[in-house]
């Protein structure tokens, strides 16, 4: 008894053999050869049916001829060692035929659905079984793990067909059968494509036949795709990550995900392998499903992601011709270090990034990796112009930071208007420190906070290069005309004492990201503290004699995503973005002076203002008043005791905080400030009222001493003791 069938999804025509005998002792013997291959596995779903009237059989020719793209798979041949699997359930069921359908009948003669047609004939069982078998799998342009581009595999999944008897499964049922495994099936294989010989290269871990759809979504069609891991440049971090059509979000894949690699291409010829592909049909890193159709909002592309640290740039819908050495698909997104802020994900919806026009730019394949190249100039640098903005990172009533790619034109010193640009490198192949540039130029980070609109705007460039800490270069702070008699102050304080008002306000100012290649949190601060500025300077200042004397200073900031404080409370570690501003002063004036001691009149006072985005808005004032009574001696010592009284509040969404503080300092210089000591002891009482989870009322005294010692260049002792008692009385 001789049974021929077809192996699912490879077009494997396989026979079965089983041969009954009686032996001379009265025996009977059966001996069955199992299925073995006919041919290999060409997807050539061809058969051969009897007609009424004919003695040879007439050849039908693939059913799915139109439905089946190959891809740089042709095939599996040397097929071996084919096994029965009761691991996974035979797929089976029934269907119904339409009139005029071809059927095979009783007779093995070819019918067609009409009228008289029986029943079981017009709904036919289905039934196949599952098998594993051996094979050597031809793929297109082999580099690594094959003899003449065949690389063997062990244990690829098939389905015998056991019924309807005569004639293969309908396009839906072959497509049933696929999402019956989940979409595919296929085998393991080891080996590296040089993918349509451009240059890159696929390390491919799998083959199998996945479903698919024509153009317009309504029909089944079949694709074979080569998976696996696609080998990426070593300078530079680069990933592939997945793109969703619809919404525009970038994820990451998972570690386990293999990306396929497929090209439309229909068969023409099984024998010899030939497809209608022509040069048009690209080679691509795509998902079965999406070959043909137009997309649709679920579809889902991939892309190569490059991380620079602080800026990325994606590749969408990578892409291959055959004999051209060229990463194709869109226009890659840019995303710099706003964007990434603003984002929680790997990369910015694409809605949000920053197309670049490439221009005569392409991205060349090499040995190493990638080079964006003009080829008829070699050593230029791709320069993109980008949107002026803003871009809002943070918009709240009490709170806006924005960031625009423009300078505006600055009437104090004459500068013109300057727009935003990129200037974008890749060269994998470059020296180190070479291999990739992102510099974003005339870029400027503005803070809102409260009523005052443009309090500090950071104007500089962004560059991050290969092999180089990214960092903002040639920072510049612009304030608010509302900060003027600040910036007044400071301004007349360092002149007096002989200092560049410019350069100390350019000095200092720490403007960071915190980004990194394998991290999503993208944190920034720019921190500006301009320290204590005091008039008269030097020795002169504390000299009991000086009539009057004046100090201030200056700090502010803008954050994001930074723990500001380390915290074991899972509350605390919710990202937040801020800014604030931060000004101190005191005044001394003389009142009274007999011989080498002096009695002072003083007053100090520091004012915060702050919005975050956890806490709300913010403000913290402090002020005191005293009296300072100093006196001189000549050569042997410097001394003063001050005594002050004073109020601290301060107010946010959270919580009232109301202070009043004594606080006692004396200070003694001997032999001319080389031994400092000084000993203060401050009291303070506290009223705390708390709004948030549960309003509550705390009162709390401390009282803090401390002593700080110094001997010029030989010791430098403080030590600081706290008392504190708090109670909750609300």
């Amino acid at each position: 008894i001789q049974v021929r069938s077809l192996l699912y999804p490879w077009g494997i025509h396989v026979v079965r053999t089983i041969t009954l005998f009686r032996a001379s002792t009265g025996y009977t013997y059966r001996w069955d050869t199992g299925w073995q291959p006919e041919s290999d596995g060409l997807f050539d779903f061809s058969y051969k049916v009897m007609v009424k009237g004919l003695v040879e059989p007439q050849a039908r020719s693939n059913p799915y001829a139109t439905m089946f793209h190959p891809g740089v798979v042709r095939g599996v041949f040397n097929v071996r060692n084919i096994v029965e699997s009761d691991a996974i359930k035979p797929f089976k069921g029934s269907f119904s035929k339409n009139p005029g359908d071809p059927y095979i009948d009783v007779n093995n003669l070819e019918q067609h659905v009409d009228g008289a047609t029986l029943p079981e004939d017009r709904s036919p069982a289905f039934e196949l079984q599952a098998v594993y078998f051996d094979g050597d799998f031809e793929l297109q342009n082999v580099v690594a793990g094959a003899t003449n581009n065949r690389v063997p595999s062990k244990g690829i999944l098939g389905f015998v067909q056991n019924k309807p008897r005569g004639e293969p499964l309908t396009a839906e049922l072959f497509r049933d059968l696929l999402r019956s495994q989940l979409g595919s099936i296929g085998g393991p294989l080891s080996c590296e494509l040089n993918i349509a010989g451009s240059g890159q290269r696929i390390r491919v871990s799998r083959v199998d036949v996945s479903e698919s759809v024509d153009a317009g979504g309504a029909n089944p069609n079949f694709v074979v795709a080569a998976r696996g891991a696609v080998v990426l440049p070593r300078g530079g971090a680069w990933s592939v990550v997945r793109h969703d059509q619809g919404t525009g979000e970038v994820s990451p894949l998972d570690p386990n995900a293999t990306v396929p690699l497929i090209r439309r291409g229909l068969i023409t010829d099984a024998a010899s392998g030939a497809t209608d592909a022509g040069i048009g049909d690209l080679f691509r890193l795509a998902n079965p499903m999406d070959l043909v159709r137009v997309a649709t909002n679920d579809t889902h592309n991939f892309g190569l992601l490059q991380t620079t640290g602080t800026q990325k740039a994606l590749f969408r819908l990578p892409s291959f011709q055959k004999g051209l050495d060229q990463l194709l698909g869109v226009a890659p997104d840019f995303a710099d270090s706003y964007r990434l802020i603003k984002t929680k994900g790997i990369f910015p919806n694409v809605k949000d990034a920053v197309p670049l026009a490439l221009g005569a730019f392409r991205t060349h394949i090499i040995e190493d990796g990638f080079r964006l190249l003009d080829t008829a100039k070699p050593d230029a640098v791709l320069q993109n112009a980008l949107p002026p903005g803003p871009i809002r990172l943070i918009w709240e009533s009490y709170l806006k930071i924005y960031v625009e790619y423009v300078f505006a034109k600055n009437v104090t010193n004459e500068t013109p208007e300057r727009k935003g640009s990129l200037d974008f490198g890749l060269d994998s192949a470059a020296a180190e420190g070479k291999k990739w540039l992102s510099k974003v130029n005339d870029i400027a980070m503005v803070v809102d906070l409260g009523p005052v609109k443009r309090l500090v705007t950071i104007k500089g460039s962004f560059d991050a290069k290969h092999g180089e800490a990214a960092g903002f270069r040639a920072p510049e702070m612009v304030f608010a005309p509302e900060l003027q008699p600040v910036v007044d102050i400071l301004t007349v304080l360092t002149a007096l004492q002989g200092g560049d008002y410019a350069k100390a306000m350019q000095k200092g100012l720490d403007v960071a990201m915190s980004n990194s290649a394998d991290s999503w949190n993208y944190a920034f601060h720019a921190r500006k503290e301009i320290p204590v500025v005091q008039f008269p300077p030097g020795e002169a200042y504390f000299a009991p004699q000086t009539p009057m004397k004046l100090q201030a200073h200056l700090a502010l900031g803008v954050y994001f995503n930074e723990s500001l404080t380390p915290t074991t409370d899972v509350k605390q570690l919710i990202p937040t973005a801020g800014a604030y501003i931060e000004f101190g002063g005191s005044v001394s004036v003389m009142c009274f002076s007999l011989g080498g001691a002096s009695i002072f009149a003083i007053g100090t006072v520091d004012l915060r203002i702050s919005g975050d985005t956890k806490s709300g808005p913010g403000l913290l004032m402090k002020y005191g008043f005293g009296c300072e009574i100093a006196v001189g001696l000549p050569v042997v010592a410097n001394v003063s005791v001050t005594y002050m009284v004073g109020v601290e509040v301060g107010i946010d969404l959270m919580h009232v905080t109301v202070s009043a503080f004594l606080l006692f300092r004396g200070r003694a210089e001997l032999l001319g400030g080389l031994v400092t000591i000084t000993i203060q002891i401050e009291a303070r009482g506290t009223y705390e009222r708390v709004f948030s989870p549960v309003p509550i009322t705390n009162m709390s005294a401390q009282v803090t001493f401390a002593i700080d010692v110094t001997i010029l260049f030989v010791i430098n002792l403080h030590v600081s003791r706290s008392w504190q008692e708090q109670r909750q009385i609300a």
